[in-house]
């Protein structure tokens, strides 16, 4: 019994191992793809603002052209 508990502890113990080193590997995919958003998520304000600059500036050239 003390043979078969030990050989089934250890069995169970390599398998959390293995699970923990999945779940830390996802974690890690995960934490990189929540960086990139948040890169990305911190660009849109910046963009949105030229975005309206050059909206201004094509409606000031529109109003010169047809004068």
């Amino acid at each position: 019994v003390v043979i078969t508990n030990s050989a089934s502890n250890k069995s169970i113990e390599n398998k959390i191992i293995t699970n923990q080193a999945v779940t830390d590997t996802k974690l890690e995919n995960l934490t990189e793809e929540v960086r990139k958003h948040n890169e990305f998520a911190s660009k849109i304000p910046v963009l949105e603002n030229r975005v309206n600059v050059l909206e201004v500036t094509v409606k000031e050239l529109k109003n010169e052209v047809k004068q």
